[in-house]
Order: structure tokens, then sequence, then C-alpha cells
């Protein structure tokens, strides 16, 4: 027996349906997947607030150390899918650029495509 985890950021206000484990999408999704065991089940974890946005785990069991990887696999596209259908919005990194000054003639140059 192994276990295997997915990483999940969704977006803050966005809900993935993962914070009520049984209830959850993601939770769903695990349990559904052939290769997961049900004993132990899934699990899902509500980690952190992260810069922008709700961070959790979803750890699942698998019989087979060879199983790990196709499984994972598998969930991840399962879990992108069902984000897809649903509206969900999964969070990366974005960074907003300020910028303060600039040189002379800079205003005039031309824009960016």
């Amino acid at each position: 027996m192994k276990s295997s985890r997915t990483n999940i950021g969704n977006a803050q206000g966005s809900f993935l349906g993962i914070r009520s484990s049984p209830s959850g999408f993601v939770w769903q999704v695990a349990s559904e997947n052939e290769r997961v065991l049900d004993d132990p089940g899934p699990r899902s974890w509500f980690l952190a607030f992260g810069a922008s946005s709700l961070d959790f785990e979803l750890r699942v069991y698998v019989g087979n150390l060879d199983d790990r990887l196709q499984t994972l696999h598998e969930l991840n596209v399962a879990i992108d899918r069902l984000v897809a259908e649903h509206d969900i919005e999964i969070a990366f990194p974005q960074l907003d650029l300020h910028v303060r000054d600039l040189p002379d003639g800079a205003a005039s140059a031309r824009p960016c495509a």
C-alpha cells in the first residue's frame, strides 16, 4: 500500500467542494477511481491560505507502488475536467507591476502588444 497526494490551490472565493470531504467534488473523483483503495479511503485537508489561493491536499492510497503515478495522472485529469465543467477557478501566481517613475520619453514609446 502506497499513499499518493495531489495539491490543489483554488482561487479565493471559488468553492472547490473539497472542504467537506465525503460530499466534496474532489473526494468524489478520488472515490470513483478504481485504483484508489477504500480502506484507508481518500482524505482531504485545507492546508493554508496562500497568497492568492486556498491550498488543499488530497491524499489517496493505492495497492501497488506501480499504480501511484498512473493514479495521480488520472486524478489530476479528472479534477481538471471537473473544475472546467463547474467553472471553478484554479489559482495561479499573478503579479501586478506598478511603475512609479518613467524615464524621459518613455511615455511616448511604442506600447506592448
